[in-house]
């Protein structure tokens, strides 16, 4: 394994695999334990291993490598500006439209995109019992591009992932589905651990580009 010196949160190495099929990787320490390989934890990851010459898939294509840039934690966030075209209302939403498309986070409609999540998270949500924050996100995607959209992200500030969607371990990625339907849009849980400066990669057939956007915690206040 290797570090690369660009970016102090990234290891880059090869795994060989002796037959084709399902396979899980896991690395120990990111599991609760530290020592036993537990499913479904951080360090937990299935694959399924192909001949090199075998047909990928759509989704395949579309992890490309993260393009993500760090920065030092003491830094202003270099948050994403607004899409010149105009806002969501022009592909029949509402909202801020976030960067240049054609997916847009709903990231409210301050004067940069911000991410409030509850901390402590409140009994009965989705979240309780995990160390995963969360907030509801609506994607919505500009009907001039009907391919599939693959959203993943991590933090610019810091070593933390960003996941999706429900679950006491969740997904690390998201997936808005291909349609021929004018107006398209996915409805989502982005997940953090920790506040900071965090930045969603999104790729398409003929895209590939970043939107970054701050987390940050509000209070929540109820009672046991």
């Amino acid at each position: 394994m290797l570090r690369k010196r660009s970016d102090p949160y990234l290891w880059s190495g090869s795994v060989r695999f002796p037959l084709r099929g399902p396979w899980i990787v896991c690395v120990p320490n990111f599991s609760s334990t530290g020592r036993a390989c537990i499913p479904r934890s951080p360090g937990w990851q299935r694959l399924q291993v192909r001949p090199r010459k075998a047909r990928i898939d759509v989704w395949q294509r579309l992890e490309r490598p993260f393009h993500i840039t760090t920065m030092a934690a003491a830094d202003r966030c270099p948050t994403t500006a607004r899409d010149s075209k105009g806002d969501l209302t022009r592909i029949g939403s509402l909202g801020t439209a976030w960067g240049d498309g054609p997916a847009y986070p709903g990231l409210g409609n301050g004067a940069e995109p911000v991410l409030r999540y509850l901390d402590p998270i409140p009994p009965g949500s989705d979240f309780y019992g995990g160390k995963w924050f969360g907030q509801k996100v609506l994607w919505m995607v500009d009907p001039v591009y009907r391919g599939p959209v693959l959203v993943r992200g991590r933090q610019l500030d810091g070593p933390n992932e960003l996941r999706f969607d429900r679950g006491l371990f969740p997904p690390r990625q998201m997936r808005i589905l291909p349609s021929s339907f004018p107006r398209r849009g996915r409805a989502s849980y982005t997940r953090m651990r920790a506040p900071g400066c965090y930045g969603y990669q999104v790729d398409g057939l003929s895209f590939s580009y970043v939107i970054v956007f701050e987390a940050t915690p509000a209070t929540a206040h109820f009672t046991r």
